[in-house]
């Protein structure tokens, strides 16, 4: 029983959004027929911190089962733009920088 796959991720950003897309196929001897599915999700900065956010998905599962289409759509307020929308495990878990064993005084301290 053999079954592999491959995915594919684009992404293009510019100042007021951004267009993310990805591509994923799977087929072998498991499967009845290869499945393959895609998204494009877009993000379109409309006024301050509100944004417009679209999303398409498109996935065609083994046979017999039947092919999806899904189109998503909604609106983001993000009151504070320096926040993150979601923690980052690097900068929360990373430990503290520790000093350099040597450094030279700036010519303002004396």
């Amino acid at each position: 029983m053999v079954v592999s796959g491959r995915a594919s991720t684009l992404l293009w950003e510019h100042p007021r959004g951004q267009i993310l897309t990805e591509c994923y196929a799977q087929g072998g001897d498991a499967l009845t027929s290869t499945q393959w599915g895609a998204y494009a999700r877009g993000v379109f900065n409309v006024w301050g911190p509100f944004f417009l956010v679209g999303r398409y998905e498109h996935y065609d599962q083994p046979s017999p089962n039947p092919t999806l289409n899904i189109l998503t759509g909604g609106a983001v307020w993000k009151p504070f733009p320096s926040w993150p929308s979601r923690p980052t495990t690097a900068t929360s878990i990373a430990p503290a920088k520790t000093p350099p064993a040597f450094s030279c005084p700036s010519p303002r301290s004396f």
